[in-house]
């Protein structure tokens, strides 16, 4: 399955209904439309942090930089 965003909401709906024992995994997973691994990844998480989302703070986002700017200002002294 390709990669899609799925909403806090709709995060939060699916563990609530598991845990309140509302409807069955097999159902939930039917309604919510994500896979059974999916859901069990999103419920560690919500049971290890509390939140449905995985923050990552410090991290950057893409590649890490190879060259800094002060080398950049070096080359483009040398060109």
């Amino acid at each position: 399955m390709p990669y899609r965003k799925i909403s806090c909401d709709l995060k939060f709906c699916s563990i609530r209904l598991y845990e309140r024992e509302l409807l069955n995994l097999e159902d939930i997973l039917d309604c919510v439309g994500f896979s059974e691994r999916t859901f069990y990844h999103i419920l560690r998480l919500y049971n290890d942090t509390g939140d449905v989302v995985q923050h990552r703070l410090g991290a950057s986002l893409g590649r890490p930089r190879l060259l800094y700017f002060d080398d950049v200002d070096y080359l483009l002294w040398l060109v």
